[in-house]
């Protein structure tokens, strides 16, 4: 055994914390598609229903689109960030090139289901000017893991997604955002009792009249209160809630499609991958083939 010598001194040893006192349930930026795109000649991406988050970054040229029936125009350093059930269409010059990635927010959270931007923004609330260097070297290491064939490439490309999707986040003004976005403290107490109860029913088929019996609400005032703290009726978000716990389960567990429509309470599988589709670009099938060893049965 080798002795360690000891120093005797008066001094002490300081700490300063520089971890978070406290954490909600984290959100997750999972990354559906990324890439450099270029107009050729002038060009019409017709119009078109997002069903993710996409953030477009000008390189060269100035960007021109509709989001939702107003024109906007971008040029460096903004950034545009398309949100789910958006409407979009692309107006492109010759010369004009971006980056554009597309993105979901991973978490059944009921806290989070209202989503990114706040209720009642405009088009324009969604253009940022984040700091460009930081997010253009973000995306350059990106794409340069996404050239890199190995093992972890996949990893690391999702890492450099929170970094670059929580710089964008940070470039917006404080009160366009969602509460759920920044875990707020000052949530309505009905969220964590509806998540709750939703939790206790997940696998069974629920009205909004036993919801509401539930909370202490009458169905119209529980849908106020939905639509003002969610962006949807109480139907809507239990149905979300137990298409998120779908895909964990599809993800982390053995079972098969079936199985899950099953566990959940769906009327059959069509049904359960009908409802899937509105909510995801592709089948829980799909989800069950991207896990390893997965059937997809």
């Amino acid at each position: 055994m080798v002795a360690r010598r000891r120093t005797a001194t008066n001094g002490e040893l300081r700490s300063i914390s520089l971890f978070a006192a406290s954490r909600g349930r984290a959100l997750r930026p999972e990354l559906i598609s990324f890439g450099i795109f270029e107009a050729t000649g002038d060009y019409l991406y017709r119009r078109h229903q997002h069903l993710t988050f996409e953030a477009i970054v000008p390189i060269a040229g100035t960007y021109r689109c509709r989001l939702n029936g107003q024109e906007l125009v971008l040029a460096r350093p903004q950034v545009l960030l398309v949100k789910p059930q958006d409407w979009h269409e692309d107006i492109l010059a010759q010369g004009v090139s971006y980056w554009a990635f597309s993105f979901r927010i991973a978490d059944a959270s009921l806290t989070n289901l209202a989503g990114w931007f706040a209720q009642g923004i405009t088009p324009q609330n969604q253009i940022a000017a984040p700091p460009s260097p930081a997010v253009r070297t973000l995306l350059r290491r990106m794409r340069l893991e996404a050239q890199t064939p190995d093992a972890l490439s996949l990893l690391l490309q999702d890492a450099i997604l929170g970094e670059l999707v929580w710089t964008l986040a940070r470039s917006y003004p404080r009160e366009v955002l969602g509460t759920g976005l920044f875990g707020l403290t000052q949530v309505d107490p009905l969220l964590p009792r509806l998540e709750r109860w939703f939790e206790s029913r997940v696998q069974m088929q629920v009205t909004v009249g036993e919801m509401a019996r539930a909370m202490g609400l009458s169905p119209t005032a529980l849908g106020l209160r939905c639509h003002h703290l969610l962006g949807m009726a109480p139907a809507k978000a239990f149905t979300r809630f137990k298409i998120e716990r779908a895909r964990e389960l599809l993800l982390g567990t053995t079972m098969n499609v079936v199985e899950v429509s099953e566990h959940l309470g769906f009327e059959n599988p069509f049904h359960f991958s009908r409802v899937f589709r509105r909510h995801y670009p592709y089948p829980p099938s799909h989800v069950k083939r991207s896990r390893p060893g997965g059937d997809g049965h």
